[in-house]
């Protein structure tokens, strides 16, 4: 039978049309989207726009396949676009309506691009200049972006981003981690997106890819060969351009990406810029008048391209209605069929007809504002423009009819009163509705557990005056004026505090990487190519400063006076929740105030009795052959450390921290004992650990640890390569204490293969980065639990072979490829402690955790640039070299962030964990040779009661705080003053014979000793319960032959095993 036919009304014909749009976007793929925005490239900084002079092929090539709105709109400003592209709201509404002075910061009650897009279906990314708050909860990673590699503030080199940042070879956060990078700051953008875009692509994961770059916005530096396509130009527009055409190679590239992965179809690609030009309008403007920073047209009208085929936006179509910025975000989610947060109302609305060339439906035309409040608060009519399509009342006041008059050069708002009045009533019930949100300062969380450790720079002090907002004015001094005897800091930091609690505040005049005495000056930074001097060729000025005050809410708190050599003032303070202003300064000689540039604000929790007070949760973290030289702070000339150069300033930091040996076994011994290696018979590398010894795994185990081993063990009598320890290995992590282990025998590298409690597992990846992972997985299962947690982390790196990832080495291009891959091995090694202590604070257990960091023995010969800090001798020797490494204990709350000088050692662990946790003296095999360091976590202690000794096959050294007697062979022994003779030149055995023989007795008094515990006399039996075992090669033990036929060709293991063979 037919059915009839029955009359439809328009209204159900676009539910209808609404419906089935909705459903074909859940069932198909959702279109991915890439978001390129520019920084101060105007309208007619391109050459599809009319430009004479710029070369810009990708992006005209864009223009003419894509729907672009030609009267698109923005602020006149970065961070104010920002702030209404991402949230759909009116810049002063959402709290950014300056670019500094902690007025560049999103509201927290924003929506972003990222949360929403996130909260529909899309994996999220943000790459270059985020510059709408550096601290929590205003970070890119705290607003919806899952990937996120960005600089700090609104510009590389500004005072938030990382210290002596340049256009080139910078250093970035990723994922709030700092990571060096080889190149050009936009191509290394780019490259991240591109990468995360073939990453999503592969798994058919829809994906937002929000690529701002900082180009072309000043310093102008640019790469050489792109300055050099515009030689007839003068040197800022050389520059100027030639990044815009860099940028515009880089738009080519990643366009070609998504069409070599066959997903240029269904990807919404936009471009577009932040505000107008800021250089370019000396060649071209476009017939516009203003530029950067004006409320005419020339500062906020930007080009707007879309290009997505699937959506039939893929033939070059033009639309000159009206739009702004806050119009972005609904327009996105109506193109893939998202939604917006509940009861979140948009300023703006969405312009997908505009953009749809075959959508000729009516647009009604409407008010939009734009101003440029550079202004700690809004001004009415400050530089702000009311706009319609056809009108711009600009102040309040001048009349533009802006398509007879584009030029904005003929004000006539005497001849259209009316006009003016209409524009000015909507203007001032706009502002009306605004006002009321001026007065919620956008304040910075401190004592968040997802805050964690804040770090303050000057860029958002709230003032009157320009704050030193990028890194030239902090060498500059700015703020210093000899001229005047009494000058005070009136600038503060708004911070709101979200528990009542104890806080550390570290105050610096340099940042925490610079790791620079505060009152010191600093030698000017090399220059990058370009028509601007880079920010850190500026000479750092010295500032006679005597003293620091902690000041907050106007009251000054405590002063402490700065040392010479003083690097940050540490004051603790209770915080009670709610607004505060935070204002620490420096008092000059005259008296005068200079602001903290810089301040970094922990929350130190307040302890009741709970079980982390008797019972904190322990990490022992050690590096394989990392040499004391070989860290950030320790001013190393080619790698950087900022992880460990972070964990060093906010702990107790060790200038003369020695390994137990030389060598890796017998060190590994004295951490899990207490005593000299030889006494428990592991007498170099590859000797096992006796059963009669007792270790801080058995003991933490019977006072209610749960105890965890992960990486290297190289105490179960084999060598050769790591490969995993067997289940019935009678010397595996298992038999001496520890609960769950992951472990090989000995080193091991990328994608290593390894044994969980005997079942081996293939892992993927830098072998830092698995085995932090692996041991954040042990804590994460047990941190809920009754019992605290005991874990080492034993890594692989830097032990020979060297094989770094890519990523990792793209620093070190003019090293030797050997040295490349040693220090590539060290920044992943470094990225995976930032992982391990983020983790911590994300867990909500830092405050409760004692983490300990060292290496196994001193660093390595043939590498370059050297490896021990210039001391005398390398790994394998009794001098300092081979013996002193890097330490840093760290206990948020618990131990004074310090530098000390105090020689301490790998056999001190046990001792003082036992001393923390007050656990009896029979845990220990007598004698031990480590002393308690718990006095020194307290406060600094003048001198060591007990010597450290050292013996490591024909050779030993005996350290008595300053003097150091050496026996480098079988017949000679030397004495050092080591503080005065650091480098060990000058043998005073015959300039002070007297102590030289006291040295000496006191040596041989313990050498006896420890023979005789090498013989067993310190068992209970008084002897050995059974032989040593012989160290052999893993590969020609029984128990590993049914496994070497799959093995023995892995590339860790191929070389090694043959070369033993054949000798």
């Amino acid at each position: 039978m037919a059915l009839p036919c029955l009359p439809i009304s328009r209204g159900l014909l676009a539910l209808l049309f609404v419906v089935l749009t909705t459903s074909w976007l859940t069932a198909a793929t959702k279109p991915n989207i890439v978001l390129v925005i520019t920084d101060d490239q105007g309208y007619g900084d391109l050459a599809c726009y009319g430009n004479p002079v710029i070369k810009t092929p990708n992006i005209d090539k864009l223009a003419s396949e894509s729907s672009q709105l030609s009267n698109y709109h923005v602020a006149p400003t970065c961070s104010p676009t920002r702030a209404a592209l991402q949230s759909g709201h009116w810049t002063d509404r959402a709290g950014a309506w300056h670019t500094i002075m902690g007025r560049s910061m999103l509201r927290a009650d924003e929506a972003t691009l990222g949360q929403m897009l996130k909260a529909n279906g899309y994996k999220t990314a943000m790459f270059g200049k985020w510059h709408l708050g550096d601290n929590y909860p205003y970070r890119p990673e705290d607003r919806g972006y899952d990937e996120v590699y960005r600089h700090g503030g609104g510009g590389v080199g500004q005072t938030p981003d990382v210290w002596d940042n340049a256009y080139f070879d910078g250093a970035y956060f990723h994922n709030g981690q700092i990571e060096s990078a080889e190149g050009f700051c936009t191509d290394v953008f780019f490259r991240q997106a591109n990468q995360f875009i073939r990453d999503n692509a592969e798994s058919d994961q829809p994906f937002f890819a929000y690529i701002a770059t900082n180009a072309p916005h000043g310093p102008l530096h640019c790469p050489e060969k792109y300055m050099d396509m515009y030689a007839d130009q003068k040197q800022a527009i050389a520059a100027f351009f030639g990044m815009i055409t860099n940028i515009d190679d880089n738009v080519g590239q990643t366009r070609a990406l998504l069409k070599e992965l066959g997903i240029a179809d269904n990807t919404i690609f936009i471009y577009t810029t932040d505000n107008g030009t800021a250089t370019g309008n000396t060649v071209f403007n476009a017939g516009m008048r203003g530029k950067k920073g004006s409320e005419y047209d020339g500062g906020h009208r930007v080009p707007l391209m879309f290009y997505w085929p699937d959506g039939g936006m893929n033939k070059k179509h033009v639309n000159d209605w009206l739009s702004h910025a806050v119009d972005i975000a609904p327009t996105l989610l109506d193109l893939v069929g998202g939604k917006a947060p509940a009861d979140y109302q948009f300023d703006g609305k969405s312009i997908r007809p505009l953009l749809e060339a075959d959508n000729h439906g009516e647009w009604n035309d409407r008010f939009l504002v734009t101003d440029s409040q550079r202004v700690r608060d809004p001004i009415k009519w400050k530089q702000t423009a009311v706009m319609s399509q056809k009108w711009r009342l600009v102040n309040g006041k001048e009349l533009y009819e802006i398509h007879q008059d584009p030029g904005q050069k003929t004000n006539v708002a005497d001849q259209h009163p009316e006009q003016v009045a209409k524009m000015q009533a909507f203007y001032d019930q706009w502002w009306a509705e605004l006002e009321p949100t001026f007065a919620k300062t956008t304040e910075i969380y401190l004592g968040h557990p997802k805050s964690g450790e804040v770090s303050l720079t000057g860029h958002d002090w709230i003032q009157k005056e320009m704050p030193p907002w990028n890194q030239a004015h902090i060498r500059a001094a700015h703020g210093l004026n000899p001229k005047k005897n009494v000058a005070k800091h009136t600038g503060h930091w708004a911070v709101n505090v979200i528990r009542d609690g104890t806080y550390a505040v570290s105050v610096r005049r340099w940042p925490a990487e610079a790791n620079h005495p505060i009152i010191a000056e600093l030698s000017p930074g090399q220059n990058v190519p370009g028509a601007s001097r880079a920010y850190r060729t500026t000479p750092g000025q010295a500032i006679p400063i005597k003293s620091a005050t902690l000041r907050i809410d106007g009251t000054d708190i405590a002063t402490k006076p700065v040392h010479p050599d003083d690097t940050e003032i540490v004051f603790t303070t209770q915080l009670q929740k709610g607004s505060h202003e935070l204002a620490p300064v420096f008092l000059t000689d005259t008296k005068q105030e200079v602001g903290a540039y810089y301040a970094v604000v922990r929350y130190v929790e307040e302890k009741q009795t709970s079980k982390s007070d008797s019972q904190p949760n322990i990490i022992f973290v050690m590096a394989d052959d990392m040499g004391w030289g070989q860290t950030g702070y320790r001013n190393h000339p080619v790698l950087k450390t900022p992880n460990l150069d972070n964990m060093a300033e906010h702990g107790l930091r060790f200038e003369r921290f020695y390994a137990g040996c030389p060598v890796c076994s017998p060190t590994r011994a004295s951490v899990l004992t207490g005593r000299s290696p030889d006494r428990c018979g592991v007498l170099s590398h590859g000797y096992a650990l006796r059963h009669q010894e007792k270790t801080i795994a058995q003991a933490l185990k019977a006072a209610g640890y749960v105890t965890g081993h992960f990486g290297k063990w190289h105490l179960n009598g084999l060598k050769g390569p790591g490969a995993p320890v067997l289940k019935d290995d009678p010397y595996s992590p298992g038999r001496f204490g520890f609960d769950e282990w992951l472990s090989v025998t000995n080193f091991y590298d990328q994608s290593p293969l390894m044994s969980r409690e005997g079942k081996f597992e293939q892992k993927e990846g830098d072998s830092s980065d698995v085995v932090v992972a692996e041991a954040i997985k042990f804590l994460n299962k047990h941190k809920d639990g009754d019992k605290p947690m005991f874990t080492v982390i034993w890594y692989g790196t830097p032990h020979s072979p060297f094989k770094a990832l890519e990523k990792d080495k793209a620093s070190f291009g003019k090293l030797n490829e050997k040295s490349a891959e040693h220090y590539g091995e060290l920044v992943a090694m470094d990225r995976s402690v930032g992982t391990l202590r983020a983790a911590l604070r994300e867990m909500d257990i830092a405050d409760d955790t004692l983490l300990v960091f060292c290496s196994d023995n001193g660093g390595l010969r043939g590498i370059q640039p050297e490896t021990v800090g210039g001391l005398r001798g390398n790994k394998g020797n009794v001098y300092e070299g081979g013996l002193r490494v890097p330490a840093i204990f760290e206990w948020p709350g618990r131990i004074e962030p310090r530098v000390t000088n105090y020689p301490a050692c790998t056999m001190d662990l046990f001792p003082t964990v036992a001393d923390l946790l007050s656990l009896p003296t029979d845990i220990f095999v007598q004698p031990i040779d480590g002393t308690s360091l718990k006095p020194l976590l307290a406060e600094e202690l003048t001198s060591r009661e007990r010597p450290i000794p050292f013996r490591f096959q024909k050779q030993a050294a005996w350290v008595d705080n300053d003097y150091k007697l050496v026996h480098p062979n079988a017949k000679t022994f030397e004495m050092y003053n080591l503080k005065t003779d650091p480098h060990e030149e000058h043998d005073l055995a015959k300039e002070e014979p007297k102590r030289f023989a006291q040295m000496k007795k006191a040596f041989l008094a313990w050498n006896d000793a420890a023979d005789a515990s090498f013989a067993g006399q310190d068992y209970p039996e008084g002897k050995l319960a059974e032989p040593d075992p012989e160290p052999e090669f893993w590969f020609a033990d029984p128990r590993y032959a049914p496994y070497l036929p799959a093995w023995k060709d892995r590339w860790e293991f191929k070389s090694y095993i043959e070369r033993v063979q054949k000798n």
